[in-house]
């Protein structure tokens, strides 16, 4: 007696061109925090240590403001309006030809609940 069980399979749900979805979202923030974590640790936890011609204190403190500016523009670049711009040509049958252009502009989605 066989009994198949029932596949799980993954869906990706799609977002419409230029808005984020949930999972870039989400990702955006862990890398400058995680280069922010990193860096105060090796500022404050190390004393004077030296690997090779550097000094842990001071790659800890240029690691935090990696991590600052990175954190800085994520932001600036998920708070920013989208622009979208369509244009459409039509010819009638005498050849005049009429154009319209079409723009909106639209708030990034507000970040995930947690």
């Amino acid at each position: 007696m066989t009994h198949d069980a029932p596949q799980a399979r993954l869906c990706r749900a799609r977002s419409p061109p230029g808005v984020p979805n949930r999972m870039e979202l989400v990702m955006g923030f862990g890398g400058p925090i995680g280069l922010i974590v990193l860096g105060l640790i090796l500022a404050l936890a190390f004393n004077d240590q030296q690997v090779g011609p550097l000094e842990v204190i001071t790659l800890g403190w240029i690691l935090v403001v990696a991590g600052v500016l990175w954190l800085v523009l994520t932001l600036v670049q998920q708070n920013t309006k989208r622009r979208h711009t369509t244009t459409a040509t039509t010819t009638d049958a005498e050849g005049r030809q009429a154009s319209t252009q079409r723009t909106s502009e639209s708030d990034p989605p507000p970040p995930p609940a947690v």
